[in-house]
């Protein structure tokens, strides 16, 4: 649903997704991909999608609700927005005169590869950006948990990110997922940076996963660094130590897409306290740094599953919760030394 300003009823520990730059999501399953030649698809499914969309989606197949902040436009953008009001999110939608570009995925069933085809994201406009400043602060309004997720669009000047972690630090648990133009955000100070290994390399320039964690560390006011890597280990990194995750072998892949964004979704839902006893994140006077860190390590876990799940469903974030915890104790966690 739209989100109604003027009748805003407040809602404790609330959680917000802000995902600026979605997409309408063509997905295309073929039985293999030949380049060059033509290729004939087994079916298209189409829907809304992105990084935020994605992650609001992981919340809510959990048992929660994220509402999202985003820009949309166009006749895609109608579609996006038709899609979000069919599944039920809340959602805060600057409307954009450029249309919300397109992103295609072909899934070969041969070698399950997956192949990407992003189109440009639409520039915003000044109008764009003063009507998105109006609304960030209904949209922040009682927030207990908030993801900050992909590249904003161009034209939203590159200190929105860190306004908004600078705003909210305090008063809200703050996961960013993205990398690019990050330097006034990470100064700001989010608690969790998710990122994966390509892109942990591109933003620090290190190869070596423990040095470049340092590096962040050293850098900015991080408490966590959360590092996956497709199906290979993932890492979470704290100012005192890390973990090593060894994902479970799925038998049958059906598509990857969004796994990464199913983590980021698991890891809001379970900050805002929505995964029972595995974490208890609502409280934030922590006896100590070390107890937080503990029950991130938990939570991560518990975030991988989620995302190895996604990947046995068609479509993006989409998993089953018994799927969940019957991968969870397959990702084997390892302190590292």
């Amino acid at each position: 649903m739209v989100i109604d300003e003027d009748n805003l009823e407040p809602v404790a520990n609330r959680l917000l997704v802000v995902g600026l730059n979605p997409a309408w999501q063509r997905t295309v399953r073929l039985p293999s991909l030949a380049k060059g030649e033509v290729n004939r698809a087994l079916s298209i499914h189409e829907m809304a999608s992105g990084k935020g969309v994605n992650a609001a989606e992981a919340v809510a197949r959990l048992g929660g609700a994220a509402g999202l902040l985003q820009m949309a436009g166009g006749t895609t953008g109608r579609l996006l927005l038709a899609d979000l009001e069919r599944r039920g999110f809340a959602h805060w939608t600057v409307a954009t005169a450029a249309a919300t570009r397109v992103c295609t995925t072909l899934l070969a069933e041969d070698d399950q590869s997956m192949t990407e085809l992003i189109e440009p994201s639409p520039r915003a406009t000044s109008r764009e950006v003063e009507e998105l400043r109006r609304r960030l602060p209904q949209a922040l309004a009682d927030c207990g948990s908030l993801a900050i997720c992909g590249t904003f669009p161009d034209g939203v000047p590159s200190t929105f990110y860190a306004e908004i972690v600078g705003r909210m630090r305090e008063r809200a648990w703050i996961v960013v997922d993205a990398w690019r133009c990050l330097r006034e955000a990470l100064e700001a100070g989010p608690h969790l940076l998710k990122i994966n290994a390509e892109e942990l390399r591109g933003l620090t320039g290190c190869k070596d996963g423990v040095k470049a964690a340092r590096c962040l560390f050293e850098r900015f006011d991080l408490w966590w660094l959360a590092v996956t890597d497709g199906s290979r280990d993932a890492f979470l990194f704290s100012r005192s130590g890390g973990w090593r995750y060894r994902l479970p072998r799925l038998e049958a892949v059906v598509s990857p897409l969004g796994a990464g964004d199913t983590a980021t979704g698991a890891v809001l839902q379970g900050l805002a306290g929505g995964l029972g006893a595995r974490t208890d994140f609502a409280d934030r006077d922590w006896a100590g740094r070390a107890m937080a860190d503990r029950a991130m390590s938990r939570l991560f876990r518990f975030a991988l599953a989620a995302a190895s799940a996604s990947c046995l469903g068609g479509r993006p974030a989409e998993f089953r919760r018994e799927d969940v915890a019957r991968l969870e104790p397959l990702v084997e966690m390892t302190p590292l030394s």
